[in-house]
């Protein structure tokens, strides 16, 4: 969603919403799209410095492993 412009967890909830059937086919046991105020508890706890160490891995992991 931010990707793509998303700036707020209204509009992060809102692209979850029109995109659930792609989460639903890709996702296990899928049951809906977290609301706003989820998105928002959720990342509020989160580290930044360690968001941004586990993301950094995780595109050093990817890397090179696919094309486009």
């Amino acid at each position: 969603a931010v990707i793509g412009g998303a700036e707020s967890w209204y509009e992060v909830a809102d692209f979850g919403k029109m995109h659930e059937s792609f989460f639903r086919s890709r996702i296990k046991d899928f049951k809906c799209v977290p609301s706003h105020d989820t998105f928002n508890r959720v990342f509020s706890l989160l580290s930044p410095d360690e968001l941004e160490k586990g993301f950094r891995t995780w595109i050093r992991e990817i890397c090179g492993k696919y094309r486009g």
